[in-house]
């Protein structure tokens, strides 16, 4: 029939796969903030309660279909809720060995950092620090690794200043100056640091 031929003739648009994040990020932050603002909230929402929002995280968080969802959660919660939706970051399961947690915090945190308190922020970036450091001590153990950069600190997310004050520790201020001529941008204030350091390097 007409009726037929067009259904089989007509044709379907879907919207792009960020805009469907976006607003999966919309709705999840809409029970998040009420729940991790405040426990005992209940949700008006008869098709999901806060709590089984607060699921979704923890089962899906090193999901990487959900990655940009989180960074955009992480952008739109605010306060008290956001500080809690870090913490919820790193509770059960983590991934301490695939580096997809450090991955996820990174991207949030980038997302987030101007929002977050400075404890939380202090909290971050100790974090950060610790897993660059880890990583440089791993290098210096591996001869075919020794001489390159630190996959971690070169990810664009990784902050820039925390580069730049583990430039302040000598021996590891090699690897941090390959690490930091490895990222796809740098700031004019890096970009003097590093080449200060090259010139020291040389008159060495």
């Amino acid at each position: 029939s007409d009726t037929e031929q067009d259904k089989s003739t007509h044709m379907w648009y879907f919207l792009h796969l960020t805009f469907q994040e976006f607003f999966a990020a919309k709705w999840l932050v809409r029970h998040l903030q009420e729940y991790l603002t405040d426990p005992s909230a209940t949700s008006s929402d008869f098709m999901m309660s806060c709590k089984e929002a607060l699921d979704i995280v923890q089962q899906h968080k090193y999901n990487p279909r959900y990655e940009i969802v989180w960074w955009m959660v992480a952008g739109l919660l605010e306060d008290k809720a956001l500080s809690s939706f870090f913490n919820l970051l790193e509770e059960e399961p983590r991934d301490l060995i695939g580096g997809r947690h450090q991955q996820i915090l990174m991207e949030c945190f980038n997302e987030a950092q101007a929002q977050l308190d400075d404890k939380e922020v202090t909290k971050v970036e100790l974090q950060l620090m610790q897993w660059l450091h880890f990583e440089i001590k791993s290098m210096s153990r591996q001869s075919h690794r020794g001489r390159g950069a630190c996959y971690l600190g070169s990810q664009r997310v990784f902050p820039e200043d925390l580069l730049l004050k583990s430039l302040a520790r000598f021996r590891e201020r090699k690897v941090i100056v390959r690490t930091l001529g490895a990222r796809s941008k740098l700031s004019k204030s890096a970009v003097h640091v590093l080449l200060n350091a090259l010139q020291d390097a040389d008159e060495s």
